[in-house]
């Protein structure tokens, strides 16, 4: 029984290692939108952004925080991307 159970666990600690690494976060007041789904801010003081995340924002700025210790202000109702690569991420306004 032991042989089978060691399979899934390896399984699951291996699909661990290819997760994204956050390049960034996000920060605001109000709900805002990530890769299409909205995203509540009740109690989260940020919200970790990966290369390929795409966001707006609805009636609050957003403050995106990277990992270099740069930050960019988005406006409200604004669109952004997170382009690039994890080494070097790309900001781009959509």
């Amino acid at each position: 029984m032991h042989h089978k159970i060691l399979p899934v666990v390896f399984g699951l600690f291996g699909s661990f290692s290819f997760a994204a690494a956050p390049v960034a976060s996000v920060s605001t007041s109000q709900p805002f939108s990530l890769d299409g789904h909205s995203i509540s801010v009740k109690g989260i003081a940020s919200w970790p952004l990966v290369v390929g995340d795409e966001l707006a924002t609805s009636t609050a700025p957003a403050q995106i925080f990277f990992r270099d210790g740069s930050s960019i202000a988005l406006a409200a109702k604004s669109n952004a991307k997170i382009a690039g690569t994890s080494a070097q991420p790309v900001f781009q306004l959509i």
